[in-house]
This record gives C-alpha cells, sequence and structure tokens, in this order.
C-alpha cells in the first residue's frame, strides 16, 4: 500500500575539493556520517512528459527508505509530496498505484527506464537538546547514466538539506549560510534526474505591463492546467479539498475560453470547452457528496457528548 509524505528540502552544487563546515555549530548536535549506496531507476515517457511537469517516479534500492517514490510538485519551491510503496517484484514497470497516479501527464504513453543512478551517500542528523530531528544533511556522490538508444554518463558531488519533523525554513536558511562560507551554493537543478537528462520543468510563462491580452490569457491557461493537473493526483488519493480545488481550476479555464473568443477561436477550443464541462459535472457530483459529509460531521460535532433523554 502506497503511503504519502512532504519533503521539503534544498539543494546545492559542491566542488569535489570542499569541505563541509561545521554542524554541530548550527544546533548544537550533529550525528554521523552513515553511509549509504543507493541505486535508482527513474521512469519517464519517451519524450519526458513527468520531467517537464516536474515529477520524478523511480525505483530505489538501498537506504532506509528503499522501494518506489513518486514526487510530486507542492505549492512550496522547496517541497514536494512523496508517494512510496513496497519494492515488490516489480522492476521493469511502476507498480499501478504509483503509475495511475501520473495519467493526467502521461496521457496514454506507456513509462519506461529512463535513467539509472548510483549515489555514494554519507548522511548527518542535526538534532535539538532533546533528541528531535531538526535536518538531514547529506554529502553525495553521484554517477549517473541515461538510458535508451545512446546513453551518456556523467558525476558530480552535491548536498541536500531536507527538513526534520522538528525544524523550520529558518534552519534551512541557517544552514545555507554556513554552506556558503564553505564555497557550497544552491544548485540549478532541482533533482539529480534533471541534471542528468537536462529537462527541466516547464515554466508557466511571465507576463508584464508590455504584455499582449493573447500573452497574458495564455499565461493563466497554462496556470490552471498546471493547477489541474496537480490536483488530479490528489483527487486519485481522495484527499482534502482536492476535489474543490480541481474543479476550481476546471471552471477557470473554460470560463476565460468562453469569455476571450475574441483571442483564443471558439471554434478551435469547443472539443476543450466541452470536455472541461464534462469533468467539471463529474467533480461536481463528488464535491457534492464531500460538502454533505462535512455537514452530517458538523451536526454530529454538535450534538452534546452524553446521550440526552427528551422524556
Amino acid at each position: 500500500m502506497a503511503t504519502s509524505v512532504t519533503e521539503t528540502e534544498r539543494k546545492y552544487e559542491a566542488p569535489s575539493d570542499a569541505s563541509l563546515p561545521d554542524l554541530t555549530a548550527i544546533t548544537g548536535v550533529a550525528t554521523g556520517p552513515e553511509e549509504f549506496d543507493l541505486k535508482a531507476t527513474y521512469f519517464d515517457t519517451d519524450d519526458y512528459r513527468l520531467a517537464r511537469a516536474g515529477v520524478t517516479l523511480r525505483r530505489r534500492v538501498g537506504g532506509d527508505d528503499e522501494g518506489w517514490h513518486l514526487k510530486l510538485p507542492a505549492d512550496d519551491a522547496d517541497s514536494r509530496q512523496e508517494v512510496r510503496a513496497p519494492l515488490g517484484r516489480a522492476v521493469k514497470q511502476p507498480p499501478k498505484d504509483l503509475s495511475s497516479l501520473v495519467r493526467a501527464h502521461t496521457r496514454g504513453s506507456g513509462l519506461g527506464p529512463i535513467a539509472e543512478i548510483h549515489t555514494n551517500r554519507r548522511r548527518w542528523q542535526l538534532t535539538n537538546g532533546n533528541g528531535e530531528l531538526l535536518a538531514e544533511v547529506v554529502d553525495d556522490v553521484v554517477t549517473a547514466q541515461t538510458m535508451g538508444s545512446s546513453t551518456t554518463t556523467t558525476s558530480w558531488r552535491e548536498i541536500e538539506v531536507e527538513l526534520g519533523s522538528g525544524g523550520d525554513r529558518k534552519l534551512l536558511d541557517t544552514v545555507e549560510q554556513h554552506l556558503s562560507t564553505a564555497g557550497i551554493h544552491p544548485s540549478a537543478s532541482k533533482s539529480k534526474l534533471s541534471q542528468v537528462i537536462g529537462v527541466k520543468r516547464d515554466a508557466i510563462p511571465s507576463t508584464g505591463k508590455k504584455s499582449t491580452a493573447g500573452e497574458v490569457l495564455l499565461a493563466y491557461l497554462h496556470e490552471q492546467r498546471a493547477a489541474l493537473q496537480n490536483q488530479d493526483p490528489r483527487v486519485r488519493r481522495n484527499e482534502h479539498d482536492a476535489v474543490h480545488q480541481m474543479r476550481v481550476a476546471t471552471r477557470r479555464m473554460r470560463s476565460a475560453l468562453q469569455a476571450f473568443g475574441k483571442i483564443v477561436d471558439r471554434e478551435a477550443t469547443r472539443t476543450l470547452t466541452d470536455e472541461l464541462k464534462w469533468l467539471a459535472t463529474v467533480l461536481g457530483t463528488s464535491r457534492d457528496l464531500e460538502v454533505l459529509r462535512m455537514r452530517f460531521e458538523d451536526a454530529l460535532h454538535s450534538l452534546p457528548p452524553e446521550p440526552v433523554s427528551y422524556t
């Protein structure tokens, strides 16, 4: 069965000869290093639809969290939602529990291995005086190889800092300052995979005071499409408020296409608006049930804790 966690981390480029700063100076307690040997195979479509959406899907062996990992974008730039499944017997194809969550991106295209990444990792854990985990700092030496008709191999070193249950963003900033003094600076790549395949997440077009109406509308449609795709796996996992948020994105996109018919040809987008209408109707049925359930829960909570006799 798949489980989900939210990870908040930052990545840094580290020269091969750079030394980590004194980590005990940050929180007072730093245990480690522990050493791990990690081997991961990454999966995507032939045209990297997951990577272009900021999504990664891998099978990793080694470490204390080995298994299948699906990483999905979150609202915060430093955070991602990670859905995990056991290794199981599947090697060449991801488990259905995870592949079903990326259907909004794959749109019927098959998933296959695109890269193998081998990581030699050293990990330090930063804790407070009570032993609560504040952050983990890992020093990774990475060797990566693309897969397919032609392959390339590359190696690099990077540092990752991930918040623990007791950490906050101020701690991330503090660690970053210490790393900077050691010549270790934020990475231009958001993930190991993006560094080896050279594919970045598709950006929403930027707009400004001189942008045309068409450019503004196109940026808005890009934004709503991204919102719809990001909510799709949350809806499939029945997460709180996901149906509502996906329905909002659907209605906004449809309304924009209809309202700006002089900019976007209505005939050319009629099939799309019909599909969006259908989707909003399907989501509306689920949303009505959610609202009804919340009203029942509110009514139950308003009842007295002990049975009351009215006789």
